[in-house]
């Protein structure tokens, strides 16, 4: 056996662990959001504050309905303003710089106080085409929420499976 393959073989075995060792917490992060998240909530986080919303709370909030164009999100979504959302929830928000929008798979999008706050630029909808998100079943039974930017040419920073809404 060669030295290359002897250096490759060891360092293998010692990353191994690790990679594991991070899939388990990995694991253990997204079940512990999931047990709160089932019900059909979504957290407004601020500091140690963190606020419930539920799809009820939406509802009483007046819907939205946006009809989107872009090529790779065309639907009619349903959902309420952020900035309703951030109301509702009586944190401190207009103290945020800006806000993180977690999602249940890890992936993370985040836009300015300002520009999620702008009227009308932000909304989390939980219905597209008149069918609830969480009736498609599959990871949106558990995450049924998604972040729409309207003003966005391109629907990169839209974020599906939305668990948390985080104000820095």
């Amino acid at each position: 056996m060669s030295k290359n393959t002897k250096i490759i073989i060891a360092v293998v075995a010692l990353l191994l662990p690790v990679i594991v060792v991070l899939v388990i917490l990995n694991f253990r992060e997204m079940e512990g959001r999931l047990a709160y998240h089932v019900e059909g909530e979504i957290r407004v986080i601020m500091g140690d504050a963190s606020v419930p919303v539920s799809i009820d709370d939406m509802i009483d909030m007046g819907l939205v309905v946006f009809d989107s164009n872009h090529r790779r999100a065309e639907g009619l979504f349903t959902g309420v303003y952020l900035l309703d959302i951030l109301r509702f929830s009586g944190l401190d928000y207009y103290s945020a710089v800006s806000v993180q929008f977690i999602s249940f798979d890890g992936f993370r999008s985040s836009t300015t106080i300002a520009e999620a706050t702008q009227e009308g630029n932000a909304l989390i909808v939980f219905g597209e085409d008149g069918a609830s998100l969480a009736e498609r079943g599959g990871a949106w039974e558990n995450a049924p929420f998604m972040l729409v930017l309207p003003n966005d040419m391109f629907p990169q920073r839209w974020a599906r499976y939305i668990i948390e809404i985080v104000l820095e």
